[in-house]
């Protein structure tokens, strides 16, 4: 069967000429160009930065045989290897046409911050950082106008920077963007943490204008480096270096981008614990949240030991909220996955199935693009999952959450 497939996590990549078009005229030089780096690599080039070179992760869209590993050897690519649906709209429907997916919420890439720790949130000038958010959020929201109905775009929003988010959320809002992404660990990225009440006008702004927040995962933590001699005090201290360090070791044998690849999903864990405990959620009730490209098999788990703690432990720990946590995240929270996720599916009545959304992650290696109608089909059945339950997950609760037509 043909089924209505939202995706609720997918990802553009930044134009080739975005920033230079884009930035004012007097930045230009100093922002992001595309170029060939020292080594011969084709690489964003930024002021003040290391280049930050195109690799075949974020641009691997149909090169996969369906069920069979990748055929590529190396990890970097030349600009004519770039999938041109990851930054061309007319090019993405055609794609998503031949998909068979109706609808999808478009996240960065790694060059504007998955999690918010990309190169864009790394430049120290203040003026061209802004700039650069801005020339980003402002491609997007055209990006997404060729067709409304079918992108929902997910704005850059740096609440590292509490007064320059609020005001980004209010530009965003003009612009028709309906979601923004957050960085779940600020405090590990120079700004303060998620539960500091520096935060709260951002919270109350995007409740007000209905604007939906999300967290991705590669946040702060996620990029650290793994190095066997760094990896204890990046550990304790939370000081990122950059994803660099452990795209080093891609290759080596020693297994850390591999453990980095398998533990990412975890790291979400951390702040939905500090969005129910500290209260956020429970101040915002009209507030939603997205965990992003994360998996759901966690989910359950999680849910149960924050409960836990709720019902054993909530007096002498004086927690400041009333109801279970798990009622906080069925109530305001949603995850996405992708087609690795059976245990998440089977858990679905513990985590609550009006949470769970399925993702495409097209382009990045993680894509089911472009089987996923046959991906959703087989993983489904091998589930045993109702009618009802399926077009929910499928599309339905994508659907009402960023409040597309598609049913």
């Amino acid at each position: 069967m043909v089924r209505t497939l939202i995706s609720a996590d997918s990802h553009v990549n930044e134009a080739p000429d975005l920033f230079e078009t884009r930035l004012p005229s007097a930045l230009r030089e100093r922002g992001p160009r595309l170029r060939t780096d020292d080594q011969g690599r084709d690489a964003w080039i930024t002021e003040g930065l290391a280049p930050s070179p195109l690799t075949f992760g974020v641009h691997a869209a149909g090169k996969r045989v369906d069920g069979q590993p990748f055929a590529q050897r190396d990890l970097f690519i030349g600009r004519d290897e770039m999938v041109r649906g990851s930054f061309d709209p007319v090019a993405r429907l055609d794609d998503m046409a031949r998909d068979g997916v109706a609808a999808e919420v478009l996240y960065p890439g790694p060059l504007s911050g998955l999690g918010g720790g990309g190169t864009i949130a790394n430049i120290a000038d203040t003026e061209l950082r802004h700039a650069c958010i801005r020339a980003y959020n402002d491609w997007l929201a055209d990006f997404c106008a060729v067709a409304p109905d079918r992108f929902v775009g997910m704005a850059l929003l740096r609440i590292e920077e509490p007064e320059f988010a609020v005001t980004e959320i209010e530009r965003i809002a003009d612009l028709g963007l309906r979601a923004g992404i957050v960085n779940g660990m600020p405090d590990l990225a120079g700004g303060p943490p998620l539960f500091s009440e520096l935060h709260e006008p951002i919270w109350e702004r995007a409740e007000a204008l209905g604007l939906t927040l999300s967290l991705h995962i590669l946040h702060a933590r996620s990029t650290a480096p793994l190095t066997a001699a760094g990896a204890k005090d990046a550990r304790l201290t939370g000081k990122s270096e950059g994803l660099q360090s452990v795209l080093n070791h891609v290759g080596s044998g020693t297994g850390v981008f591999e453990t980095y690849m398998t533990m990412m999903y975890l790291d979400m864990a951390e702040p939905l614990s500090l969005l129910v405990f500290s209260g956020i959620l429970e101040r915002h009730p009209r507030l939603r949240f997205a965990l992003a490209e994360c998996g759901i098999g966690w989910i359950a788990f999680t849910l149960e030991r924050m409960d836990a703690i709720f019902h054993k432990h909530r007096n002498w720990m004086r927690t400041s909220v009333t109801r279970p946590p798990s009622e906080y995240f069925r109530d305001q929270c949603y995850a996405t996955f992708q087609d690795d996720d059976v245990s998440g599916l089977l858990c679905r009545e513990l985590t609550g199935v009006e949470t769970l959304m399925w993702a495409s992650d097209y382009p990045h290696t993680d894509t089911t693009f472009p089987y996923s109608q046959q991906v959703v089909e087989r993983m489904f059945e091998h589930v045993g999952i109702s009618a009802d339950d399926a077009a929910r997950i499928a599309a339905g609760n994508a659907s009402r959450l960023y409040r597309l037509p598609v049913k």
